[in-house]
């Protein structure tokens, strides 16, 4: 039973909200984006304009909310099960980033209905947007829960899930700050489906009930590798990985961290000319910030973006969207960015998933349980600073036996720990199939 709302902290919550309305105005229209390409998307987010989902699926749909590309990604094998049970009209699919809608777009396609974004959280446009669509089924992946959104639902009897849920040390800590509106949010959720026991227990300490949150595992287990044998040999060429080229993937780094790989690959590349580096930085736009890096080291880089290859540079700097998943295919190792700072770390699945060991740095909160796991099934190496980065590569550069051996982990904890998407699924069938008393 869903306890009644904080009225008291709602009333507050929106004022401050609609307060800043205008901030959002000139924020926008201040913005340069907002003049280009991601113009439509702001006005959807500003409530301005509603998805053309509103009024128009002729059903009561299922609904799944996607922050952005690494919960898009987490998502793909719940909608394919979701798919299985109904038609792929009766589902639809929302994110709030624009790299979300482009991941969507391309893992989604002839999976989902319709894909839009979800306006901010004023209450004036999230109602209007609940009461048209009128779901019969709302699930948010892992982040991105807000109290409008989920009070209208509430308000429309929609059934709410939580799933594939996380929370940073960052995130508790805010959360625990605002106790009545962290309660207003998460009792607004019929389950709370998390990720791992530590996440169920930052729930609990929030004041969750127990009966509503529980453990399934984390979905990224089960995202399988969406790269064929023949696709990745035209990757191979067209990057130019030919036989005896070993190619190292630096994923999702962030300003700060380039500096270190890229030093620690230039001395790598002095003992060992085979390796060449895919360096993808989070923020597509850093590439030539990062190509500067690369100059200082005297080696020469290539931007993804103006079809730069590693026939004849040392570092490919990928400045583009969505490609990354498909660069793990060709690596023999991966450094995961966001853990040499103190981001938390971004997902080590996905190499993880294609056999390809990994190094991470000393800042992986985000994955806090996975860490352990993949440290103590030795497919990753985790490193305090530059200097075990360094001593790391070497390691492994001069040991292709332990690569292999790492490798092989690698594929047995994947199988080992799939099988979240079925976990899930046993709690949303009964709304699936209208056969739930609640």
């Amino acid at each position: 039973m869903k306890k009644k709302p904080d009225w008291l902290g709602l009333k507050i919550y929106n004022g401050i909200l609609g307060g800043a309305f205008p901030l959002f105005l000139i924020y926008y229209a201040g913005s340069r984006l907002f003049r280009h390409k991601y113009r439509q998307s702001a006005l959807y987010r500003l409530g301005l304009k509603m998805p053309s989902v509103e009024f128009s699926t002729g059903v009561d749909p299922v609904w799944i909310h996607a922050l952005s590309v690494g919960e898009t990604m987490a998502s793909v094998p719940l909608v394919e099960a979701i798919g299985k049970e109904i038609s792929c009209s009766e589902i639809i699919f929302s994110t709030a980033t624009e790299a979300g809608q482009e991941t969507a777009r391309s893992k989604l396609a002839g999976k989902v209905s319709q894909i839009f974004y979800l306006p901010h959280d004023f209450s004036w446009c999230v109602e209007r947007l609940v009461s048209g669509i009128r779901p019969k089924l709302f699930i948010v992946v892992e982040t991105d829960a807000w109290p409008n959104l989920l009070f209208y639902l509430n308000k429309y009897n929609v059934p709410t899930f939580l799933v594939n849920g996380r929370m940073s040390p960052k995130s508790f800590r805010g959360y625990r700050r605002i106790r009545g509106l962290s309660k207003l949010l998460f009792e607004g959720f019929d389950m709370c489906l998390m990720q791992s026991s530590e996440d169920v227990r930052k729930l609990l300490d929030l004041g969750v009930a127990r009966d509503k949150v529980k453990n399934t595992g984390n979905l990224k287990f089960d995202v399988s590798p969406s790269v064929s044998e023949r696709e990745r040999k035209e990757l191979a060429a067209e990057l130019s990985v030919g036989p005896g080229v070993k190619v190292l993937v630096a994923g999702s780094t962030h300003r700060g961290e380039e500096e270190i790989i890229v030093t620690v690959f230039s001395d790598l590349l002095k003992e060992s000319p085979q390796w060449r580096l895919l360096l993808v930085p989070r923020h597509p736009g850093r590439g030539a910030e990062i190509t500067n890096i690369v100059a200082q080291k005297d080696m020469k880089s290539e931007l993804r973006s103006q079809g730069g290859s590693l026939k004849s540079a040392h570092v490919v700097i990928v400045d583009t969207m969505g490609e990354l998943a498909r660069l793990y295919s060709l690596a023999s190792l991966a450094i995961i960015g966001g853990s040499f700072v103190p981001v938390g770390g971004h997902n080590p699945l996905e190499p993880l998933s294609f056999g390809v060991p990994v190094i991470f740095g000393p800042h992986m909160f985000n994955f806090r349980e996975i860490e352990r796991e993949l440290l103590k099934s030795k497919c990753a190496i985790k490193v305090p600073n530059k200097s075990g980065l360094r001593a790391a590569l070497r390691k492994l550069a001069h040991n292709s036996g332990f690569i292999k051996e790492m490798a092989g982990n690698a594929g047995r904890v994947i199988r080992a720990n799939r099988g979240t998407t079925e976990r899930v699924m046993t709690y949303l069938l009964p709304y699936l199939r209208g056969t739930d008393d609640n």
